[in-house]
């Protein structure tokens, strides 16, 4: 590998990979918003399981371009309707 090549890849890996201190952010910011929602999920007295997916969980995130893929895992004898409804409303009196 040419010396060109290797600092163009340098500045490319400086550009995309997150920093130890954005790292920390994110992770903080994540635990905060699982526990919000687990928090409020709890209060319902359902069997609700809330994990984190995606990227973050992967931590195959680029720097600068982070979302949190927030998953709730409900009961299976939850209903569609009723799924999409409880979802909605744990996700809204979270982040009330």
């Amino acid at each position: 590998m040419n010396s060109t090549f290797s600092q163009v890849i340098d500045e490319v890996l400086k550009l995309v990979v997150p920093s130890s201190e954005e790292r920390e952010h994110v992770r903080a910011v994540t635990e905060l918003v699982r526990t919000l929602v687990a928090d409020e999920a709890d209060r319902t007295g359902l069997n609700i399981a809330v994990e984190v997916g995606g990227s973050v969980a992967k931590d195959t995130w680029l720097s600068k371009d982070v979302d949190i893929d927030l998953f709730m895992l409900f009961p299976t004898d939850i209903g569609k309707k009723e799924l999409g409804e409880l979802g909605l409303a744990i996700a809204k009196r979270a982040f009330s």
